[in-house]
């Protein structure tokens, strides 16, 4: 299965792809895992404008506070995956960070209106890390991982009660801690 990327600020607009615009900017995003994972390979699948010239451009990216390598912007007529092998260790149980910094420079022109032509988007819906489906268990970590897949997918997630039970107190509660443990409300 692949466990997707979600961003760490929640978006106006989580049903579009995700936007890097401009001559800089960077991104946090947060991947939930049910156990760390060996060396393994993270998948980035991204378009860019036809404008940003992809010799002097690029996409640095971080995991867990370790920078583990840079991609040029080239796709510009649809999304393509582009991939970033991760070494032995660098991804744990839990709450995985990634980092992207994007770079762009324009094809042809300078100024204001150049700047704002300047965008790469990353799919998050085939972005993120393959494992396993039987590392997906069926415990509290697994239960985080499969909750955290669905947000990053935008997708929504019904909670249903046993009968009988009554909810008791503020549920918005247990939803704050659940975006916690995240890395971000849902």
């Amino acid at each position: 299965i692949l466990v997707t990327m979600r961003p760490v600020l929640p978006r106006l607009r989580p049903d579009l792809p995700f936007r890097m615009t401009g001559e800089y900017d960077e991104a946090e995003f947060v991947m939930f895992l049910p156990r760390a994972l060996p060396a393994s390979t993270l998948r980035l699948s991204t378009r860019s404008s036809i404008d940003t010239l992809p010799e002097r451009s690029s996409l640095t990216v971080w995991v867990n506070g370790t920078e583990v390598g840079t991609l040029a912007p080239e796709n510009f007529d649809q999304f393509r995956p582009m991939t970033i092998n991760l070494p032995d260790g660098l991804l744990t149980a839990g709450r995985n960070s990634v980092r992207i910094r994007a770079r762009q420079t324009n094809r042809v022109f300078c100024g204001p209106d150049a700047t704002f032509a300047l965008w790469t988007e990353i799919a998050l819906d085939d972005s993120g890390v393959s494992m396993p489906i039987e590392d997906l268990t069926l415990d509290s970590m697994g239960f985080l991982t499969a909750l955290s897949a669905q947000v990053a997918r935008n997708l929504p997630v019904t909670m249903r009660l046993s009968e009988g039970v009554q909810l008791k107190g503020d549920a918005n509660v247990g939803f704050i801690n659940v975006g916690r443990v995240l890395g971000g409300g849902p």
